[in-house]
Parts: C-alpha cells; sequence; structure tokens
C-alpha cells in the first residue's frame, strides 16, 4: 500500500507541476527522471492512477488552462503561447480536434 501512496504522490507532482506551468513542454520522459522513474513506469502510473496517458491528461491540462483566457477574450497567439504551444495553428488543431470547434468560435459562442 505504501508504493501505491507513492505512486500517487509522484503522479500528483507531476500533473502539479505541469498546471503550474502549462507551457513548459517537459516529455513524460523528463518527468519520470524528476520521480525517479523509467518513463515507461510514469506511463503506467499514469494509467493506473488516472485512467489517462500522460499525453491525454496533459491535452486536458492544457485545455482547463486555455478555455479561461479565450473566454476572456486573450488573442489565440497569446494563449497558444501560454499553454506551450510554438505555433497558433498547432494549437488551434489540438483545440478543435478535442472541443469540435476552433478557439475563435468558441470565444464568439456567445456573441
Amino acid at each position: 500500500i505504501l508504493s501505491q501512496v507513492a505512486a500517487a504522490r509522484d503522479v500528483r507532482a507531476i500533473c502539479e507541476a505541469v498546471m503550474r506551468a502549462p507551457s513548459e513542454r517537459a516529455t513524460l520522459a523528463e518527468w519520470a527522471a524528476d520521480i525517479g522513474a523509467s518513463e515507461r513506469t510514469a506511463a503506467r502510473l499514469f494509467r493506473d492512477e488516472l485512467g489517462l496517458s500522460y499525453q491525454q491528461w496533459r491535452q486536458q491540462a492544457i485545455l482547463a488552462h486555455a478555455l479561461p483566457l479565450l473566454a476572456r477574450g486573450q488573442s489565440i497567439s497569446t494563449v497558444a503561447a501560454a499553454s506551450g504551444y510554438a505555433s497558433d495553428s498547432a494549437f488551434s488543431a489540438m483545440f478543435k480536434a478535442a472541443m469540435g470547434q476552433s478557439p475563435s468560435q468558441f470565444q464568439h459562442r456567445g456573441s
């Protein structure tokens, strides 16, 4: 049971770090090294603890960060950069795939 607690603590530490700095593009391998685990172990921990891969979880965290910024009317360029995307188009493609609409459509949904 101690190993389960440690695993949950490690996943939580990674999640909190990503949420604090969503523009950082650290890979799972880099995070795994920080917690003293292999990338494979870290991937298993994410699946076991959260039911998602690291990339799936990270995308959800990025969206949770980006949605309020877009709703406040920040530019797509600003939100993309703050979310760790090198280009507006890459951010917009991820957003549309996940949300079913472009970031600009999301911003103008209530207009």
